[in-house]
């Protein structure tokens, strides 16, 4: 049974409670529900690795990658024009699980699954670049030189919850492509979008077994992943703080590493600026997917001769978001993954010597 004849994607992966190796093996590790934030609702109970299950993945990922790394572009290539098309049937129930496990609106996990969908085809197309298994570079006079792309063996990823399918596909995509074995550790508040997905578009395209491991998990599984010997690189999405800690780990081993970190990004707005539209701006920067996300306008920098009109602008503009179940196309604005981050924000635990021009409460 395939997304492609109506199936459910995730059947089997929800009832068995499992993490994914190439097969769903169920695992002994304690449960951690997976709650709709919005609604509460739990949307499954996922496995939680641990450090020795993350051993047992990277040792047989990197047991499959060689003769992943030796097969033709073509047969590659036509492992993740396979996975693309089986997202395109599958894409209104991808899109939803997006929004809900992320509290998102719908639109922007429709917007997640497009994104995938191209991060596929990009990747089968990376396999007919004539620079993808090599390079002619400038050379002396009677002689040639030539570069190699060598696969790195086993990449970890460690993906964040905002943008989890996306944010995911965006490294285990190339990666793989690449020739590498991917372990995939996906932020454990979004396991579904961020990792089981990923796995079930890939399984139902007959990717081979070994190749691709997810494996949602604590900080504990995360310093195992960017530890364990047979992971050459590691790519991480998160906090600052996260990043920190991902880079001393896998410093001590010289494995390679990409970060992509957290940023207090800054909006500058000058006097002769037009106010409406620069309030929609600092809107749109601001409270996009509730403000969790990197990018996100952290800072709003305003020539003093105009603070006071943007900023009743701007509150004008806060008090007419519809908060609610986004996923469900009833709000601008669905709840935050976590709650606690904002508890001393809220009136009655603001700092001086701010002052409240808008503000909400719990639905």
């Amino acid at each position: 049974m395939s997304a492609s004849d109506g199936t459910p994607l995730l059947h089997r992966a929800i009832e068995a409670e499992c993490v994914f190796n190439g097969d769903w093996i169920p695992s002994s590790s304690p449960l951690l529900p997976v709650i709709e934030p919005a609604t509460g609702e739990l949307l499954m109970n996922t496995a939680m690795a641990d450090a020795a299950d993350i051993a047992v993945a990277c040792r047989e990922a990197a047991l499959a990658q060689p003769a992943w790394a030796a097969l033709g572009p073509r047969e590659k290539a036509e492992i993740f024009l396979l996975a693309a098309d089986h997202a395109v049937c599958a894409f209104d129930e991808l899109a939803l699980y997006v929004a809900r496990e992320s509290g998102g609106s719908l639109h922007k996990g429709q917007h997640e699954v497009n994104e995938a969908i191209v991060l596929l085809r990009q990747a089968a197309g990376m396999l007919s670049q004539a620079h993808g298994h090599g390079l002619m570079l400038p050379s002396a006079a009677g002689r040639l030189s030539y570069a190699r792309r060598v696969a790195h063996g086993v990449v970890g990823v460690i993906s964040p919850f905002n943008f989890p399918l996306v944010l995911s596909m965006r490294s285990v995509a190339p990666a793989l492509a690449a020739g590498n074995a991917v372990v995939l550790k996906p932020d454990p508040q979004t396991p579904i979008s961020g990792g089981f997905l990923i796995a079930r578009l890939f399984e139902e395209a007959g990717l081979p077994k070994g190749l691709l491991h997810v494996l949602p998990g604590a900080a504990d599984a995360g310093e195992a992943l960017c530890r364990d010997t047979n992971v050459q690189m590691i790519t991480f999405t998160g906090s600052t703080a996260a990043g920190r800690k991902v880079a001393e780990a896998a410093g001590r081993n010289l494995k390679k590493v990409s970060l992509e970190l957290g940023g207090k990004n800054p909006l500058v707005i000058l006097e002769d600026a037009d106010l409406d539209l620069a309030a929609s701006n600092a809107a749109f920067g601001a409270w996009l997917h509730q403000g969790q996300i990197c990018m996100a306008t952290g800072l709003i920098l305003v020539h003093e001769s105009i603070v006071a009109d943007l900023t009743r602008k701007l509150a004008d503009k806060a008090r007419a978001l519809t908060v609610g179940n986004a996923a469900r196309g009833e709000a601008a604005l669905g709840p935050l993954i976590k709650q606690t981050p904002v508890a001393a924000r809220t009136p009655g635990g603001q700092r001086q010597p701010a002052s409240w021009c808008a503000a909400g409460n719990r639905w």
